[in-house]
């Protein structure tokens, strides 16, 4: 992870760095700047457009009563998109782009989501039958489940690894 983040952090912005130098040759700086702020604008009204639209389509599912897994990730796909173009840079501009494209994002929230349902999915309950009051916070750092006042904390393994 620490080799990822060291990636993302220094060497993404040194090619960005380099390829905005390298615009800046062949077309000069103002063009240069003119080209960030273009792609800014129109990466960041697509993405607005797409927002509203897959909106648009989480709502209509959840009145169905569906629910839209994939679509709110796709959601979170067009927003991360939107960041990416609002940065200048090319890399940046092009990843921003491909992620507006549905040929593409389609598919990328499909890997994120086999990618999380994975992983497992703990999840925590707490029952008790004594009213303790406004701001109390349970204490789960106890080693047994049942405490004195018959609370009880419950651990439910979401998904069970199949043997």
């Amino acid at each position: 992870m620490l080799f990822k983040l060291l990636f993302l952090f220094t060497v993404v912005p040194a090619v960005e760095l380099y390829l905005l130098i390298k615009l800046h040759s062949l077309i000069g700086f103002g063009n240069t700047i003119c080209l960030i702020l273009f792609t800014g604008i129109l990466g960041s009204a697509l993405a607005k457009m797409q927002g509203f639209a897959k909106l648009r389509e989480i709502q209509a599912k959840t009145a169905r009563g569906e629910l839209p897994g994939t679509e709110l990730v796709e959601g979170i796909l067009i927003l991360f998109s939107a960041a990416l173009l609002i940065t200048p840079g090319v890399l940046t501009d092009i990843t921003g782009f491909l992620l507006l494209t549905p040929i593409f994002r389609k598919p990328i929230a499909k890997r994120v989501i086999a990618n999380f349902s994975k992983k497992p999915n703990f999840q925590v309950h707490y029952h008790s039958n004594v009213n303790m009051g406004a701001g109390f916070k349970p204490n789960f750092s106890q080693k047994n489940n049942i405490d004195h006042d018959d609370s009880v904390i419950e651990v439910e393994n979401l998904n069970p690894k199949k043997k």
